[in-house]
């Protein structure tokens, strides 16, 4: 909140609610430790959506401390510093139980079932962020200067079992038997450590010349990364990614604009020698239109990207286990973005994006030319606010996805769907520069049964959408 504070808070409740599906007593947050639905014949099981799978004996338990501290302040004139403090201290323990592998020979739909126990999971995030601006005129240009120091640490230590046989029977997802698993007896644990440190100086100015702006910039990162078990040796890495772009206004309403930028991202996994894999890099190309209309205060905007990525992980084809990783994968996704927001009238806002997406694995040693998973090749959402008085503001809202692969073989789909949430939200002005809002917001209005994501690699873990359920938050500015 520029120029205050605001503490918000929020509560959803669904209009249903989802019995324990085994008679065993125990409570219903163990019905929730599953990770959706298999596919069955390319296609999500056509079960119920509330449908649980999973028989943990104990529930999964977390507990977080997050501290998130901000400052920012004028030094001198036309100068400022920003810093900002994030400090992370989790612990949790998960029991899950999942769908796994499809039966062969047995009835449709019959899968092995997975149970996963990480107990005593310790993770640690410490970041620290530093910046520096300036604004500086210099002849007839005008120059956005820009100064920052990133420190970023991360540690977690999990432990985990995995366990198969007597102890995780074979489900039919069409007619579950439940009761039949039981806890074992004993384990072998094996530790998996995340360790990275990173520090990046980063250094920019933004140009303003007549009817020209360009943005150059330098990011420098160091960066030593350990993931993976016992005995896994590190990676050091040291890289500069540059930034580029330039905007050229046509006139007090359009402008155009091009931009080239780089970047990394650690890569979580291991070689079979039980190395650390070097970071994913990137590289995106974009170039756009930007317009103004009914008299700027709508906007509207036309890109067309190409983002490029290699370091993709692909699986080592030498060795038997499938978390044995290898640097043999790129991919690549391109397509065309485009909004309208703002004021359509006095009392009606409106929100229009719609992406047009293409990716894909461009070489890969286990799925070349496959299609990257969970990305719609066309996404809408519509949104728009009429506000009835300086008070009361009711919303609509259209969201819309095509349908798109669920793993990385293509080999089931998520469907396409179309969801409606309605909103209503009452602002109250109270003393000066202060403020109470209320929201509350009915979504998937239609109880439309959809799916929102799986997991990359697996075509057995579809996650459903929300079922239809009312949200409420207040938010308090001061």
């Amino acid at each position: 909140q520029i120029g205050g504070v605001s503490i918000g808070i929020g509560y959803t409740l669904p209009f249903q609610t989802v019995a324990a599906p085994w008679l065993d007593g125990q409570r219903l947050a163990q019905t929730l430790a599953t990770y959706g639905l298999p596919g069955v014949n390319g296609r999500p099981a056509a079960v119920p959506m509330d449908r649980q799978l999973g028989e943990p004996w104990a529930d999964s338990t977390t507990r977080n401390t997050l501290i998130d501290l901000h400052g920012d302040m004028e030094i001198a004139p036309d100068t400022r510093l920003a810093v900002d403090l994030t400090h992370l201290r989790g612990s949790s323990t998960s029991v899950r139980q999942s769908v796994g592998a499809a039966v062969a020979g047995a009835p449709l739909g019959t899968f092995a079932r997975r149970l996963a126990y990480e107990p005593g999971t310790e993770r640690r995030i410490n970041a620290l962020a530093t910046s520096l601006t300036r604004v500086q005129a210099w002849g007839s240009t005008r120059h956005h200067l820009f100064v920052g120091v990133d420190r970023y640490t991360e540690t977690l230590d999990q432990p985990s079992a995995g366990v198969a046989g007597a102890n995780n029977p074979n489900i039919n997802v069409f007619s579950p038997v439940y009761g039949q698993t039981t806890r074992p007896a004993s384990f072998t644990f094996a530790t998996t450590t995340q360790d990275l440190a990173s520090t990046a100086l980063s250094l920019q100015d933004r140009i303003e010349w007549g009817d020209w702006s360009i943005v150059a910039g330098l990011r420098h990162t160091r960066q030593d990364f350990l993931y993976g078990p016992v005995g896994t040796r590190g990676v050091q890495e040291r890289t500069t990614s540059p930034k580029l772009a330039v905007l050229r206004k046509l006139s007090h309403a359009d402008s155009l604009y091009a931009s080239y930028g780089t970047g990394t991202a650690p890569n979580q996994a291991s070689s079979a020698s039980g190395q650390s894999l070097p970071s994913r890099k990137s590289r995106q190309f974009e170039a756009g239109w930007k317009s103004l209309w009914n008299g700027g205060r709508l906007q509207s905007d036309l890109a067309l990207y190409r983002l490029e990525q290699t370091n993709l992980l692909s699986g080592d084809l030498s060795t038997p286990s499938m978390f044995d990783k290898t640097l043999a994968g790129s991919g690549r996704s391109q397509g065309l973005e485009a909004s309208l927001g703002g004021d359509l009238t006095r009392d009606v806002r409106v929100q229009i994006a719609y992406a047009y997406t293409r990716a894909k694995f461009t070489d890969n040693a286990e799925y070349p030319g496959k299609a990257i998973p969970n990305v719609a090749r066309h996404a809408l959402s519509l949104w728009s606010q009429y506000r009835w008085n300086a008070e009361h503001a009711t919303g609509a809202g259209l969201y819309a996805q095509g349908a798109r692969y669920a793993d990385i073989y293509n080999t089931a789909v998520l469907p396409g769907y179309v969801r409606l949430d309605l909103s209503h939200t009452w602002r109250m002005p109270l003393e000066v520069g202060r403020q109470l809002e209320l929201q509350l917001a009915l979504r998937n209005v239609f109880d439309k049964a959809y799916f929102v994501s799986s997991h990359l690699h697996l075509a057995s873990y579809l996650t459903p959408g929300q079922q239809r359920n009312l949200y409420a938050s207040a938010r308090y500015s001061f």
